[in-house]
């Protein structure tokens, strides 16, 4: 029956405290909505490259980090960073057939359209 399945694993929030994001309050990102890109050489600065865009809202090109883990699961895969900016720990729900490994470094990038705006 369908009681006895286990249940979703539901992952919690990415919190982005002020700061990160350089919009003065606390951003929250579900790992749904998080992209995980490999950086090129010579990339991933220390800050984020945000970019306003017409509607009033923010575009970021990517969070510099480091793998700290890979969780694959089949469908999907479970990416932990450490974002270099205050060494910030997030997480992405990325395709199971993504090609991520520990020490990586990457970029996080949030989806800015589905991101939720705490008041601090």
């Amino acid at each position: 029956p369908l009681s006895s399945l286990p249940p979703v694993r539901r992952l919690p929030m990415n919190l982005l405290p002020p700061g990160i994001l350089d919009l003065g309050r606390t951003v929250g990102v579900r790992p749904e909505h998080v992209k995980v890109e490999r950086v090129e050489k010579g990339e991933g600065g220390e800050s984020a490259d945000l970019k306003a865009l017409r509607d009033g809202t923010v575009a970021v090109k990517g969070l510099p980090a480091t793998v700290d883990l890979v969780e694959p699961l089949g469908a999907e895969t479970i990416v932990h960073a450490v974002l270099d900016q205050r060494k910030t720990p997030m997480i992405a729900r990325v395709p199971g057939d993504a090609s991520v490994r520990h020490g990586e470094r990457v970029l996080m990038v949030p989806d800015m359209e589905t991101a939720v705006y705490f008041k601090d």
